[in-house]
């Protein structure tokens, strides 16, 4: 489901404006495998190639984060958003359309319509969703990184907010990763690895995939002792993941292959410094 409310807190646009551009072929896949040094801060798309492409999108979801134009549902025309108001996601989609068909783009044979065709509304819904959720995540999640919050609420618990079809088997997922239950319940320390590790994005907050329905909710104190996560005195830390310039990945020897082709598509946008790729 689209987020169909602002972000206004100024840690979910932060988290917009580091973003590079990087055209890339790899899959999504492939692009999970590069850790989330490199995708936090990239503005990417699998299998999209094309920079304009990316610069435009980059330009229609900013809007999306940071809503300053929105279609009024009473008169059906555009105006400047006030504050408080979000934005139509139908925009993006419409306006990406737009775009895209303006420089000719047309999808690969006997893949219009489907999620690999990038004018579908599809692929553009699980962009704008995906994007709009991350910033979303990274807000909530430094947000909640002070000592205050951490003592009230030192644990969160992995839930479902929304129904799929098909939904993923996130308890086999959460005990593959090494996550306790109690009492049935995926939960876990705030500063607790298992957050990144069940992320296909390696990020400690939501979305911890594409599509996800999971989300988290604050466990209290009390709770948290019951369950012996933490003792009656214990002080979670707080974390941080700061938008560096140096921010990059260490290239495993497994993914070499995977690296060099990215160094080859993304040329000054990356570099490989000591074995490290980082953003340039």
């Amino acid at each position: 489901m689209i987020f169909d409310t602002p972000i206004t807190f100024e840690e979910a646009l932060r988290s917009q404006l580091v973003k590079d551009l990087f055209p890339t072929s790899l899959s999504s896949v492939e692009l999970a495998k590069l850790g989330p040094d490199i995708l936090e801060r990239a503005r990417f798309s699998a299998r999209v190639t094309d920079y304009r492409i990316l610069d435009e999108m980059d330009r229609l979801l900013n809007r999306l984060i940071e809503p300053t134009v929105i279609v009024d549902k009473a008169t059906g025309l555009r105006r400047a958003a006030q504050a408080g108001e979000s934005v139509d996601p139908s925009l993006f989609r419409t306006e990406m359309k737009g775009f895209l068909d303006s420089i000719g783009y047309e999808p690969d044979a006997g893949k219009r319509g489907t999620i690999q065709d990038l004018s579908s509304d599809r692929r553009l819904n699980l962009i704008a969703d995906t994007n709009t959720k991350m910033a979303h995540g990274y807000g909530n999640w430094t947000q909640g990184q002070t000592s205050a919050i951490l003592d009230e609420f030192p644990a969160q618990e992995l839930i479902r907010s929304g129904s799929r079809m098909v939904p993923r088997d996130w308890p086999r997922r959460w005990a593959e990763a090494g996550g306790e239950f109690f009492n049935g319940r995926m939960i876990a320390r705030k500063d607790s690895p298992i957050w990144s590790a069940i992320s296909r994005f390696g990020t400690p907050y939501p979305p911890f995939d594409y599509n996800s329905g999971m989300d988290l909710a604050d466990i209290d104190r009390d709770e948290a002792v019951e369950f012996g996560i933490v003792s009656a005195s214990e002080q979670v830390p707080t974390q941080s993941r700061p938008f560096n310039e140096t921010l990059g990945i260490t290239q495993p020897k497994e993914q070499s292959s995977l690296l060099d082709g990215l160094l080859d598509q993304l040329g000054d946008s990356v570099e490989l410094v000591d074995g490290r790729l980082q953003v340039a």
